[in-house]
């Protein structure tokens, strides 16, 4: 049965290793021009369940699973992104997947290198949601959702811990919200957000 402690180890475990080396064990080819390719090879090592379900990534122990870049000083290099913003159906932050997606998150950091097969997975960083992180985070998507529901897009500088930003793998995707056209937007922790978490576990 699978615990956080076992989690932990198994992630320990691998720390040091290169994107690269993964990738041959896993039989992954990094040539590819795919953005998640690092977040997918984490998936495949450490077997998480959800897929593609509207649930946390280890569904039996609610932990969500996040890869992030950081440079030599353990400092994130980009925004960390959470769900799509699903506009036909914005709960309040007390039910919002959001919240689910944040309440245990395993963080793997990643050494970002010249490349992609020479960047190095880091010891990872367990964080549980603190009631002080959770009311900015809550004030913070109430705020981004009652813009949307009036049908305005969030402008990127709103939100202290979060935003909200354009989600798609082109600008001429777009999503269709009671009739309207829309761009897809999608949920981002900001690096300060991330750099505060880090900066208790250095």
């Amino acid at each position: 049965m699978l615990t956080i402690p076992k989690l932990l180890n198994h992630c320990e475990n691998i720390a040091g290793l290169t994107i690269a080396e993964l990738a041959k064990k896993h039989k992954v080819d990094l040539n590819t021009n795919n953005k998640g390719i690092i977040g997918q090879l984490l998936e495949l090592e450490l077997q998480t369940e959800a897929k593609n379900k509207a649930l946390p990534d280890f569904i039996d122990l609610g932990v969500e699973l996040k890869t992030i870049p950081v440079n030599d000083d353990f400092k994130p290099l980009e925004s960390t992104y959470v769900s799509m913003v699903s506009f036909n159906n914005m709960p309040r932050w007390s039910k919002s997947f959001v919240r689910l997606k944040l309440l245990k998150v395993l963080w793997i950091p990643i050494l970002k290198k010249k490349n992609i097969h020479t960047s190095e997975i880091c010891y990872p960083i367990f964080k549980e949601l603190s009631l002080e992180d959770e009311y900015i985070l809550s004030k913070d998507y109430e705020e981004l959702c009652e813009i949307i529901t009036f049908g305005d897009e969030p402008r990127a500088h709103l939100g202290k811990f979060m935003q909200v930003r354009p989600k798609a793998l082109n600008s001429k995707i777009r999503s269709t919200s009671n009739n309207e056209i829309r761009h897809p937007l999608g949920f981002y922790l900001r690096s300060s957000y991330t750099k505060k978490i880090f900066n208790n576990f250095i």
